[in-house]
């Protein structure tokens, strides 16, 4: 059976083998929407920080570079409107200044905001229940994605893409990992990093590269936050019939 397999593996195209890894794989998430896999990681502090249910990355030893310098962003590119999705548990946001601007957190998780909302929701800061894949994102400056498409699907990502079109929204800042030489997909709620300028993605090079300085693993200090415009993002037709195929297949 494993010479079977490892034939498999050398002759099919690179996309059919992910898919037989993905098919073969066990997780957790599989078979589960995206809103009840979230609600099962915030449920049982999946990814078991003691400081936040948003998991280690939102620590604030891992977020002090990312606080300093959004600031900045805010000033140079004039931002007046920020959607924050997902927001988690507002950890390290809550140290940002927001004043000049009007800051909505949303989450597909409705008790992590109905906390947010009970502890920090003042005239400019407002929280909803949102769901970045399918929700009316509204017309925003940017819309801050951080840590999110690195537990998504190839298939998710592209839905989150073609919804952040539908906005309007100019701008989107999201995680990305220029060091890392290869992606992956994986079952929607696990996690990988992800580098936007490689297959499948290509994106084009960033307004703005923001280097968290991560405090973790050595092959993960290339942690970015990195500003496009979001109509500059092609979906390429290479990782369209990807698509096609996870959906024939799942």
């Amino acid at each position: 059976m494993s010479t079977i397999r490892n034939i498999i593996k050398t002759i099919l195209p690179l996309e059919l083998k992910e898919l037989y890894i993905l098919k073969r794989k066990k997780s957790n998430f599989k078979k589960k929407t995206v809103k009840e896999t979230f609600d099962l990681i915030a449920k049982d502090n999946f990814w078991s920080s003691e400081e936040s249910v948003s998991g280690p990355g939102s620590e604030l030893q891992h977020t002090k570079v990312l606080i300093t310098e959004l600031e900045k962003l805010f000033e140079t590119h004039k931002v007046s409107s920020l959607l924050d999705l997902p927001c988690g548990d507002f950890n390290w946001m809550q140290n940002v200044d927001l004043s000049k601007l009007n800051y909505l957190g949303g989450d597909i998780v409705q008790d992590i905001i109905d906390k947010n909302k009970s502890q920090f929701e003042v005239e400019n800061i407002k929280f909803d229940v949102m769901d970045i894949i399918t929700s009316d994102l509204g017309r925003q400056d940017v819309v801050l994605s951080r840590d999110c498409l690195v537990h998504f699907s190839y298939s998710n990502i592209v839905k989150t893409i073609k919804n952040l079109k539908r906005s309007k929204s100019t701008y989107v800042l999201m995680t990305t990992f220029p060091g890392i030489t290869k992606n992956k997909d994986i079952v929607s709620g696990e996690w990988r990093p992800l580098n936007f300028d490689i297959y499948p993605f290509y994106f084009p090079q960033p307004e703005v590269l923001i280097n968290e300085n991560y405090q973790g693993k050595e092959k993960y200090k290339s942690k970015s936050m990195a500003l496009w415009k979001i109509r500059d993002l092609k979906i390429p037709f290479r990782l369209r019939v990807y698509c096609m195929l996870y959906k024939m297949f799942n």
